[in-house]
């Protein structure tokens, strides 16, 4: 795995925590958000590993 894609992984890693601590906020969009960026940063790990290009 390339450090891009590894750094983009722990970044998705710390939105999924974010959004699963955020699930008692009775703030949704809070959790969803994170949840969003989480699957971002996921995808832009998966594009660099396959392509070598940044998204």
């Amino acid at each position: 795995m390339t450090p891009e894609a590894a750094q983009s992984l722990e970044i998705a890693r710390q939105h999924l925590a974010a959004a699963d601590s955020s699930i008692g906020v009775p703030i949704a969009f809070v959790a969803a958000r994170e949840a969003y960026l989480a699957g971002y940063h996921a995808a832009t790990a998966y594009v660099l590993e396959k392509t070598g290009n940044a998204v």
